[in-house]
Parts: C-alpha cells; sequence; structure tokens
C-alpha cells in the first residue's frame, strides 16, 4: 500500500481511511470513504453537481430544494410529462409537511405522519 499512487487530491490516512479535498468558493471540504472507489465516487458527485450549479452542502439543503434539483436533473428529460404531473402531486401532498425540512433530518417516521 505504501507504493500506490493516488489520484489527485485523495489521500489514505494513519487510520487507512481515504479522503479527498477540494476547494470551493474559497473554502476546503474533505470527503471521507472507507475505500479508494467510494471516495472517487463521491468526489464524481460533487464534482458533477457543483459543474451543474445544484451543489450545497448536505446539512443545508431542505427536501423542497433537493426535490427542484431531483427533478430538474434526474426526471424532466427521461420520463413522460404524465409521470411528471404524478411526482408533483405526490410531492404537493407531502410539501407542507416536510417540504421545510433539512433533507438529513427526514426520517421515515416523518412519512408516517403524512
Amino acid at each position: 500500500m505504501a507504493n500506490k499512487r493516488l489520484p489527485k487530491g485523495i489521500s489514505i490516512r494513519k487510520d487507512g481511511r481515504y479522503q479527498a479535498r477540494y476547494t470551493l468558493n474559497g473554502k476546503r471540504h474533505t470527503i471521507y470513504g472507507k475505500t479508494l472507489k467510494e471516495v472517487e465516487k463521491k468526489l464524481r458527485d460533487a464534482q458533477y453537481e457543483i459543474d451543474h450549479g445544484i451543489y450545497a452542502k448536505p446539512d443545508r439543503i431542505t427536501v423542497d430544494s433537493w426535490y427542484g434539483a431531483w427533478t430538474k436533473e434526474y426526471r424532466e428529460n427521461f420520463v413522460r410529462e404524465n409521470t411528471l404531473a404524478a411526482d408533483a402531486a405526490r410531492y404537493k401532498h407531502m410539501k407542507a409537511a416536510i417540504g421545510h425540512m433539512k433533507l438529513q433530518a427526514v426520517r421515515p417516521e416523518h412519512f408516517e405522519m403524512i
């Protein structure tokens, strides 16, 4: 493992985990993972979100903003209009209850109340 060449921005920690660091808007961000592939995937995903203008720190994004980004990036060009309308109707039913919540804070019991 000592001679293993790692991709740029990725290093291995003393505890054996991998980390990737990048800078966005003058702030350093670190991604951790148990495997090199896991860290590379997380880094690619973050880069994709940054490139497409949908990046937000996970602890700051709300369900409402995530739903909008998800619809735009992953649904609009891939499903029929009727499917989009059905998705919107289902989300409208849930929006009042969970739309304002942070995405990381949503748990299964929040859906039981809806």
